[in-house]
């Protein structure tokens, strides 16, 4: 079965559900018809939750007692990943993940994680952590991030990693029209993948984003076992998934920088939702 993953969501508190899970299914399903997609296919939301936020064991708790107006979650035959179906037969696959702040100030994403990590250690630490528990560990671009030392860091770990242990995000908050990070060049050269994903901000208007920016993954959808089978299929893919969606304008993505920064002002910032 095709996949359609968007490979770094955030469920934000200020996020209503229903509308939440409504842009995810149609924009996922966008994707499809922009790829020229035929034949069944799946919307896969990979969850990459802060400290703090835990949509995802909340939701599992909550399985047959509370629903997101048409919306319900129906447990699978694993502990990281439910099922979220709309009473018309619309089908999403929500599978666990974490975000996690390094000591650097950079982030990995962990997908498949359903444990909450402390924040705080060395980026090289952090991703041994990640792999040891069997997530998949990706470092997400973000605005400034892999600039000076850090950027060195991030070069380091992908010349000495072997492909399918590490992979780079690209997220839907990179303007457009932006040149294209050095980093994702050397990747590609190294046989690193890049896995897209919509990173929404926390802002109610936010919601209609997910979903929005994502990659295909060709996977052969193990009964009971989703999330394994996805993850396997995305550890062993060979070469660089194709892209759905597209990234903000240069003009909204700056707009929504200046937001971030102006809330972080006003109350004290999560560490690892950190922009800087």
């Amino acid at each position: 079965m095709l996949i359609l993953a968007d490979g770094h969501v955030h469920v934000h508190r200020c996020f209503e559900r229903q509308a939440f899970f409504d842009a995810a299914f149609a924009n996922l399903l966008h994707g499809s018809v922009q790829l020229g997609l035929r034949g069944p296919t799946l919307g896969c939301l990979f969850l990459t939750e802060v400290q703090g936020d835990d949509f995802f064991q909340e939701a599992r708790r909550s399985v047959g007692r509370i629903t997101w107006g048409p919306w319900s979650a129906a447990v699978t035959g694993e502990e990281n990943s439910l099922w979220v179906r709309r009473d018309r037969g619309a089908t999403l696959l929500v599978v666990a993940g974490r975000q996690i702040a390094t000591a650097e100030r950079l982030e990995v994403l962990a997908l498949g994680l359903t444990r909450t990590p402390a924040d705080g250690r060395a980026l090289p630490e952090t991703l041994d952590f990640a792999i040891s528990h069997h997530a998949l560990p990706v470092i997400p671009w973000g605005f400034g991030k892999w600039w000076g030392s850090r950027g060195r860091l991030v070069d380091g770990i992908i010349r000495s990693v072997e492909p399918g242990r590490l992979f780079l995000g690209d997220n839907g908050g990179r303007p457009r029209g932006s040149p294209r990070p050095r980093l994702f060049r050397l990747a590609e050269k190294r046989g690193v993948l890049v896995l897209p994903g919509s990173d929404p901000l926390p802002f109610a208007f936010e919601a209609n984003k997910v979903g929005r920016y994502g990659f295909l993954v060709d996977c052969d959808l193990a009964r009971g076992r989703p999330a394994q089978a996805v993850l396997t299929a995305v550890r062993g893919t060979k070469t660089q998934p194709l892209t759905f969606g597209r990234r903000e304008s240069l003009l909204r993505s700056c707009r929504a920088q200046l937001a971030l920064r102006l809330r972080s002002h006003r109350a004290p910032a999560r560490r690892s939702a950190d922009p800087s």
